[in-house]
């Protein structure tokens, strides 16, 4: 697989959005949902050599076992991942995960999350994954015109 620069003319980029839905009867419990996600964009006018986006699905029983809620501790994993992104735009997403997770370790947060970190390069057109989960399928899309 080449990773070398394409044409100019040829760079991609990727239209990244989301939003977090919250279950029907944790909503009546008072509870907001233990997902999060975060994407890294550049804004209009930047010259864009990578974009990052992350989802973070935080386990709910902690809640009901031991009341803890697991949403601070999927929301501190996004919201350090997309520090070390900012910070360092060419990340790996595993070092972005192993990183991410040792500050969580640090402030001492209870709970455990799903995740999945990736990385795409406009330059190159490569996109990198991390991704820890317990589904049965990941599904990624893409097309080219």
């Amino acid at each position: 697989m080449s990773t070398s620069p394409i044409d100019q003319q040829q760079r991609l980029a990727l239209r990244i959005g989301g939003r977090v839905y919250v279950n029907p009867k944790k909503f009546e419990l008072g509870l907001d949902g233990e997902d999060s996600f975060f994407t890294h964009e550049p804004q209009n006018g930047d010259n864009v050599t990578h974009q990052s986006f992350g989802v973070a699905d935080g386990v709910g029983d902690w809640v009901f076992i031991r009341g803890i809620d697991s949403a601070q501790y999927s929301r501190q994993l996004m919201a350090q991942s997309k520090k070390i992104f900012q910070q360092n735009p060419e990340s790996a997403p595993s070092d972005v995960l192993r990183q991410s997770y040792d500050k969580i370790q640090e402030l001492d947060t209870a709970g455990s999350s799903t995740i999945c970190l990736a990385n795409f390069s406009c330059e190159t057109a490569r996109l990198s994954v991390a991704n820890l989960v317990r589904m049965r399928h990941c599904l990624l899309a893409c097309r080219h015109k």
